[in-house]
């Protein structure tokens, strides 16, 4: 799937009832009737073996299970992040979609950008899937109370990324055309009104002449 649907999946979860669960098979997109229940890395399979419907499930009883086919396995959070490319500790260069690890190796979210990360936690006793924030140096936080830091990010195999655009520049051979341009129009408007002002001044010179 593309990042974008991922991201769009990710925040339907966001906006539905949750609750954090780690006991299987409720840690995988599990439906009760009321709460749909993941554990933090499981959140990500769950996604990734439903194709994205999990995000959708209203039925009673069901929820992901592993498709053969699909990118990720039945495995850590650790071991999804050594699946992972472009994996770096260095967060000034995350994109939107990455997977994150936490310091230990025992947490796991996806960077959503503008400095928020959604992540299904415990932690600050909210016990649900959860918008949080990431520092530019990877501190997390939650409603300006800060726990922990994320020390890790890359790209899930299943998720296809969309590489940010490069901002325009200036095609320097214009811009001496523009120059060069600019200096001729310059010189040109100089000669025009010195001409101007030459022949007004005769015609002044000629004026007194006359009028002796």
């Amino acid at each position: 799937m593309t990042d974008k649907e991922f991201l769009n999946c990710l925040d339907i979860i966001l906006n539905r009832d949750t609750r954090y669960n780690n006991k299987w098979p409720y840690n995988v997109g599990y439906y009760d009737g009321i709460f749909l229940t993941f554990d933090c890395w499981n959140l990500v399979k769950a996604i990734d073996w439903s194709h994205g419907s999990i995000a959708n499930n209203w039925t009673v009883g069901s929820y992901a299970v592993y498709d053969p086919s699909a990118a990720l396995g039945d495995w850590t959070g650790r071991q999804i992040m050594d699946h992972c490319s472009c994996v770096s500790t260095d967060m000034s260069n995350i994109l939107p979609g990455e997977f994150l690890l936490y310091e230990g190796d025992g947490h796991a979210g996806v960077y959503v950008g503008e400095g928020h990360v959604v992540e299904c936690t415990v932690s600050w006793g909210v016990n649900r899937v959860i918008l949080s924030d990431i520092s530019k140096n990877g501190v997390r936080s939650f409603k300006d109370i800060k726990q922990g830091r994320w020390y890790q990010h890359g790209r899930l195999p299943f998720v296809i990324y969309e590489e940010p655009q490069p901002e325009p520049q200036p095609d320097p051979t214009n811009m001496w055309v523009a120059l060069l341009l600019t200096i001729c129009d310059t010189i040109k408007n100089f000669f025009a009104n010195f001409g101007r002002s030459s022949k007004k001044d005769g015609n002044e010179e000629n004026n007194e002449e006359s009028s002796c």
